[in-house]
């Protein structure tokens, strides 16, 4: 109620602000036109118009002019409408009409559209009733403005001294005429009070902007206020929409899933609820027995709550699946760091990390009004822990901005090297077989790889290496996963027709590439890496059943009967592929068309049962049928009786 009347003052007080300006813009436009009536009216032209008029008349037998006055109508109109004004007043009216047009200099306000535009004023001059009437509705047709301009010097003076009294009142604090006095508090409460003064009806243009003012600012005062008695109703409403109002108890009842661990806390919440409120009766909550898919809710913490929402984002678990977003808090942040790998950038972005979780308790109420700044902080967590395990990959990769640090002694000699050549920091031909020393870098890459010409070769080759293994882990602990939510949901099928392929096609394609990249690792040195095959090319030839090239003075395989056993791992994982798309699907099928049948034969044993009823099987069912009406009916009548 409080805002329709509000609603209410605002629009009357627009209404009549419109109002006068419109009127404003009205007395200016006249008074210009009565500024430039002396050119228009000049009376040393009168006997020059009216010849030109009787001069160019053409006899209509509608038009009566003989002897009649010589007419006028004189107004404002766009410029951009003259030539058009001026071609349909000449054709409509035959050319018996004398137009006379004065260019008001600069943009003048348009009283219909409160905008600033170019006019011109002007001066139609007519003889006859019928042309009268064809000039005003032309002057009405392009929306002219037309005004009552008299004839006598005398008469307009004195309307322009009357117009000028009218804008100064409009103007400034003196005011004639008829204005509502309409007081304001801030309680919400309006009175409205008419003061009638003289005959005109003119408000004074300053008052009624102040007193919007005045308003606007009391509303603006109650704004914030109003914004959360209003949520806090709609947020009312909208809980109660979820409700079911039953009419016998009074009450409304509400269906919903409650996490079974918080059943207890639901209650005291309800209670405390009907305390606070001021009620008398007890909140109910009964536990309903449902055959309906149950929704998924994990129980998250400040840690673990960005890691569930990214988790969700790809896929939210069924009910009592395993949830793998506990996993990926440690997971997703250490591959990260394999792939990120800078000591210095892990710092920074750790320190950033660590920053919003330090101060998380303050920049919480700041992140909810910036959607980025929400999302950043919502990730805190994450972006900490992937700075630390990037700052980890960063001393294994020895990197740091790019550069090489040495925290221990090197494992490579440098006494082959020149002074100049370490000086000036160049790229250094590091042969193993040459500068090693024998003795390994205790932790991460040597130092000594970060000058050498094949860093390039040698880095990459360790990091992809790495990647496949890590990779190859990740993915068999997902296929393992999935194995809990089969036996937990005791689906037999779904091990044999999905697991078991998954995992062996796994294992006979790229666990055996994590065996051989360890194998390569293990077998070969750097007295015969030149003998060492590429694995690349190893695994592309056992796709292709193609058998490995020889290479002279090496074995052309890293162990006997490498050739057979891949040709035989490849066998079966090409069995898998079948295996896992339609082992299921045919399987599901079957049993549909089982279950189908099974449905058809008891609705046809039903059917000839149906149909195999004799007189006495009727006789019988007329009977208990009659039976139950009568017990029905004794029932009803006990129950009167104890009702009276």
């Amino acid at each position: 109620s409080t805002f329709e009347k509000l609603e209410d003052e605002i629009a009357e007080v627009n209404s009549n602000a419109d109002a006068l300006k419109k009127n404003f813009f009205e007395l200016n436009e006249f008074r210009t036109l009565l500024k430039y009536s002396s050119e228009l009216f000049d009376e040393s032209d009168d006997n020059k118009r009216r010849s030109i008029i009787s001069a160019s008349i053409t006899l209509d037998p509608e038009d009566d002019i003989i002897g009649s006055h010589l007419g006028f109508v004189a107004g404002t109109l766009p410029r951009e409408r003259l030539q058009t004004f001026e071609l349909l007043l000449w054709r409509a009216c035959r050319g018996n009409v004398f137009l006379k047009v004065i260019d008001v200099p600069g943009e003048v306000f348009d009283p219909a559209s409160g905008e600033k535009i170019r006019k011109v004023i002007f001066s139609v001059f007519f003889q006859g009733e019928a042309l009268k009437n064809r000039v005003h509705k032309i002057c009405e047709g392009f929306r002219a403005s037309v005004y009552p301009v008299p004839e006598s010097t005398d008469e307009r003076q004195s309307i322009m001294m009357g117009i000028l009294s009218r804008l100064d009142d409009l103007t400034t604090d003196k005011f004639t005429g008829k204005f509502f006095a309409m007081q304001h508090n801030l309680s919400g409460e309006r009175h409205l009070g008419k003061t009638v003064c003289n005959s005109s009806s003119f408000q004074v243009l300053s008052q009624t902007e102040e007193y919007r003012f005045r308003v606007l600012n009391a509303a603006a005062k109650s704004l914030d206020s109003w914004f959360i008695r209003v949520n806090k109703m709609k947020a009312i409403y909208h809980t109660l929409n979820k409700f079911m109002y039953d009419f016998a108890p009074e009450c409304i009842v509400a269906e919903c899933w409650i996490p079974t661990s918080s059943l207890e806390e639901v209650q005291n919440s309800l209670v405390t609820g009907m305390v606070r409120s001021g009620g008398t009766i007890a909140p109910i909550i009964n536990r309903i027995a449902t055959d309906e898919v149950h929704p998924t809710f994990n129980r998250t913490n400040r840690l673990t709550q960005g890691f569930q929402s990214l988790v969700d984002a790809y896929g939210v678990a069924d009910y009592k699946e395993m949830n793998p977003a506990i996993f990926a808090v440690i997971t997703f942040p250490f591959l990260f760091g394999v792939m990120f790998g800078d000591i210095g950038h892990g710092l920074i972005m750790a320190a950033f990390g660590a920053y919003l979780v330090w101060k998380e308790d303050m920049l919480e109420s700041v992140a909810r009004s910036n959607e980025i700044a929400q999302m950043f902080f919502g990730g805190r967590y994450i972006i900490m822990l992937m700075g630390i395990f990037g700052t980890y990959a960063g001393f294994i990769y020895n990197d740091i901005f790019g550069k090489t640090i040495k925290i221990f002694p090197s494992g490579f000699t440098y006494h082959t090297f020149n002074l100049q050549q370490l000086t000036k920091e160049e790229h250094l031909g590091v042969d193993p077989a040459v500068h090693y020393k024998g003795v390994p870098y205790p932790f991460g890459v040597d130092p000594v790889w970060g000058m050498a010409t094949n860093k390039i070769t040698y880095l990459n080759s360790f990091k992809m290496k790495t990647a496949v293994v890590l990779g190859v882990m990740q993915m068999l602990f997902g296929v393992v996963l999935s194995l809990t939510n089969h036996t937990y949901y005791r689906k037999p099928l779904n091990i044999w027709a999905e697991f078991v392929p998954q995992l062996l096609f796994m294992l006979c394609m790229f666990g055996y590439l994590v065996v051989l990249v360890f194998l390569k690792w293990v077998k070969y040195d750097v007295s015969d890496s030149s003998c060492a095959p590429s694995i690349l090319i190893t695994f592309i030839n056992m796709v292709l059943f193609k058998a490995p090239a020889k290479i002279e003075n090496c074995e052309s395989t890293m162990f006997p009967g490498q050739v057979e056993l891949q040709m035989f791992l490849l066998l079966v994982a090409l069995i898998c592929v079948p295996w896992m798309l339609l082992v299921k699907p045919f399987v599901l099928r079957k049993r549909h068309l089982k279950a189908l049948r099974s449905r058809t034969r008891e609705q046809e044993e039903e059917r000839s049962h149906r149909d195999r009823r004799g007189p006495d099987d009727l006789y019988e069912l007329s009977h208990s049928f009659e039976a139950l009406q009568t017990a029905q009916q004794a029932q009803a009548h006990n129950l009167l009786e104890q009702h009276r």
